[in-house]
């Protein structure tokens, strides 16, 4: 279906962010080039690399948010830059606030969350016999989702039934803090998604009818939740 973005946070500050980013990428590369990051990703950031260090050199309170990382809570100020402070507490500075509301990687999160809320609401308008069943497995903090779901209720569409499925302890705690803050109800499970065996979700209850409830061809919340 067609869809435009046009990212609200994305300020005068950007070509300036841009050129910080550049005279990073000139330093090159420092790491092991052997290593592969996708299966053996280290738990925290190497802030030995020239590129890091002259990162959180530039831009007070970088470094604060780069211990976050890799968990979930490290996304929240892609998804909102001008919080004033990151979970947890710990204060942002205005110069790092502008830095996640015009680097690259920042608008690419959020708009490719943009894109799946935008299916996601659009599915939820063609159920109406029952609220629709959505299921985000490795969740993470589940921002996009959970935002999706309060736009249908306040669309005036059947809120939506969203399970969150995540190994991580913390990040299922954050998800249900911004669940919370949005007067959103969700279901919870942590859970190895990459599981061999696959996560088994309980079936759903369905009310009685006076013939059996069949999933409508292309409704995947139900087959998926049916399994």
């Amino acid at each position: 279906m067609p869809f435009a973005y046009d990212d609200p946070y994305v300020n005068e500050h950007r070509a300036t962010v841009e050129n910080v980013v550049d005279q990073l990428t000139q330093m090159g590369f420092h790491g092991d080039a052997r290593l592969d990051l996708g299966r053996t990703r280290r738990s925290t950031i190497d802030r030995s690399n020239p590129a890091t260090r002259a990162l959180v050199k530039s831009i007070p309170t970088i470094g604060e948010w780069l211990d976050l990382v890799p968990r979930a809570a490290a996304l929240a100020p892609a998804y909102a830059p001008f919080e004033p402070t990151y979970p947890g507490g710990v204060g942002v500075s205005e110069a790092a606030q502008h830095y996640f509301a015009n680097v690259a990687d920042c608008r690419g999160i959020r708009s490719r969350a943009a894109v799946l809320q935008e299916v996601a609401i659009a599915h939820a308008r063609t159920i109406d016999a029952r609220a629709p069943r959505w299921l985000s497995l490795a969740c993470g903090a589940a921002q996009p989702a959970i935002s999706a779901v309060s736009r249908v209720r306040s669309g005036g569409g059947r809120t939506p039934k969203l399970t969150l499925v995540d190994l991580d302890r913390t990040s299922l705690a954050l998800a249900q803090t911004y669940a919370t803050q949005a007067n959103v109800t969700v279901s919870t499970r942590r859970a190895n998604v990459l599981a061999r065996g696959g996560v088994r979700l309980a079936r759903p209850r369905l009310a009685r009818t006076e013939g059996p409830v069949r999933p409508r061809r292309g409704d995947w919340h139900s087959r998926v939740s049916a399994r």
